[in-house]
């Protein structure tokens, strides 16, 4: 599914949510509206008068709708704004301060609702009406009850949203016409239920009268947010010496395990009544499953990234020995043209071929290896750059700038990671006719490696043999980011018609404890 069609779908769900809203909304008020006057009708044939400060606009059109509104921005906030933000690995105070936004939201709209709502309960006896009585549902541990309820659907709702996206994605990727077909199958019959809903269906008075119901979902979504922190935090640092269930990331998670429990488990109690034996379960129930469901999510992913990084392994090995055309005899060839430059006193020949051989020799006996010293591979791109250099006449509009800050400890990466990156800006950024440059830095602190190549970008011209080729090699730096070096690492690219900038932090070394 491309970009634009998911943006497409994106907007179909806010006019389809938004119908389905005004349609509820309208169906409720007409009823409410026929109720009351039904009652009124009968009160007055029965001579009976009790609704003295009933105000039907305000006690029920206004808490109804303005309520709904506030709850229908709630939702837009999250579900476009925060929960993208919020997966996308995003936290920074826009998106806390959005998230305030939506609780703050729906604390008001369910307040207002039931601040002003008034209901009506009536007495008939012989077809008569002997007795009203208007009363109010407000109270404040209602208010909080269910304003924990409205944010556990609006979650359950993102995460049924999730699926159907998800869904919808892959059955639009086959190529057999009748699983594209299905896909958007799937789409009508979601509207189909949006709209039956709006159509037919009620929402109870308060949200926690559903009493069963609720505490289940509550429970599906504390587990689904507390293993995907276990899976993420605590058991891929298993081996170090204590888990991060005892530090501070662990606070966080019982103290949200509790918090999480606790609104639960008093929204249910506010309608049931009842002891802590149910908060005890509760409590108990979905811990267990969130460890029980994060240690097999992490140990599916610790073993499928294992066999990522083996056949990742074995295709670079495969690659290398393909590119082995009689290494020893290339290396041997290599030692007689150096021993000839020297002897012709062509030192910069000379040089040139001794830089060959270095990058030859790391290619052959270092790339294979899973990690190499960082000083290896800014010996490599020195070589790299020196060799460009020698084809290269500096002095005619041309600058070329290196800063590689060598690591004054010993500093592992991933082979290959950086030399695309350089490979790429001499492959585009290098015209014998006009202007161009290259500025390449390294540099480090205690954690990351901050790595900037910035170069002109020439033009192609329509004879020239490579504008017809597709690069991979900055593809493959992609991947092999993604597989060695997963929330590790940030890669920033920039491009305009004139210069290319790539910008890479990669932490070599995981957070401290």
């Amino acid at each position: 599914m491309s970009m634009s069609e998911a943006q497409k779908i994106r907007r179909y769900e806010l006019v389809l949510v938004g119908v389905t809203f005004l349609l509820y909304l309208t169906r409720r008020l007409l009823q409410e509206y026929f109720n009351n006057e039904r009652t009124y009708d009968l009160a007055q044939r029965s001579g009976y008068h009790a609704f003295d400060g009933y105000d039907f606009p305000l006690h029920v059109v206004f808490p109804i709708a303005a309520g709904g509104l506030l709850l229908l921005i709630s939702w837009y906030i999250f579900h476009f704004l925060v929960y993208p933000s919020m997966k996308a690995g995003e936290r920074g105070d826009k998106v806390w301060v959005s998230l305030g936004l939506v609780i703050t939201l729906v604390v008001v709209g369910v307040a207002l609702f039931y601040y002003f709502r008034q209901y009506q309960e009536w007495i008939i006896h012989q077809n008569k009406l002997v007795n009203v009585r208007i009363y109010s549902l407000f109270r404040k541990r209602t208010v909080l009850a269910d304003t924990v309820g409205v944010l556990i659907i609006f979650y359950l709702y993102q995460l049924f949203a999730e699926l159907v996206y998800y869904l919808h994605r892959e059955l639009a990727r086959e190529l057999v016409k009748m699983f594209r077909f299905v896909s958007y199958l799937l789409l009508g019959c979601v509207a189909a239920i949006f709209l039956v809903f709006a159509g037919f269906g009620h929402i109870p008075v308060p949200l926690w009268k559903v009493t069963y119901l609720l505490p289940l979902i509550g429970g599906v979504v504390q587990v689904h947010l507390g293993q995907h922190f276990v899976y993420s935090q605590i058991f891929p640092h298993i081996g170090q010496p204590y888990l991060r269930l005892l530090g501070r990331n662990g606070l966080l998670f019982w103290g949200g395990h509790l918090a999480g429990t606790l609104l639960v488990s008093m929204a249910y109690l506010n309608n049931r009544g009842g002891s802590l034996e149910f908060m005890a379960v509760f409590f108990l129930f979905t811990l267990l499953a969130t460890g029980v469901i994060g240690y097999f999510r992490w140990a599916f992913w610790e073993k499928n990234t294992q066999l990522q990084t083996q056949f990742s392994n074995k295709s670079a090995q495969l690659d290398s020995l393909r590119a082995q055309i009689n290494p020893h005899f290339l290396f041997n060839a290599l030692n007689t043209l150096y021993a000839s430059a020297l002897k012709e006193n062509s030192e910069q020949t000379a040089e040139g071929i001794q830089k060959l051989a270095e990058m030859m020799r790391f290619m052959l006996e270092e790339n294979h290896q899973q990690h190499i010293p960082l000083t290896k591979e800014v010996e490599y791109l020195h070589n790299y750059i020196q060799i460009q250099r020698l084809r290269l006449d500096e002095s005619q509009r041309m600058d070329i700038r290196v800063k590689l800050e060598t690591p004054a400890g010993e500093v592992q990466i991933a082979p290959m990671l950086l030399s695309p990156l350089v490979e790429n800006a001499f492959k585009h950024g290098i015209s014998l006719q006009n202007a161009c440059w290259i500025y390449i830095t390294l540099t480090l602190d205690g954690n990351n490696v901050y790595f900037k190549v910035h170069n002109s970008l020439q033009r192609k011209t329509d004879n020239d043999p490579e504008k017809a080729r597709v690069g991979v090699g900055l593809e493959n730096v992609r991947q092999r980011l993604a597989l060695l070096y997963p929330g590790r690492h940030r890669l920033d690219i920039q491009q305009s018609d004139q210069d290319y900038f790539v910008s890479l932090t990669l932490q070599y070394r995981p957070d401290p404890l």
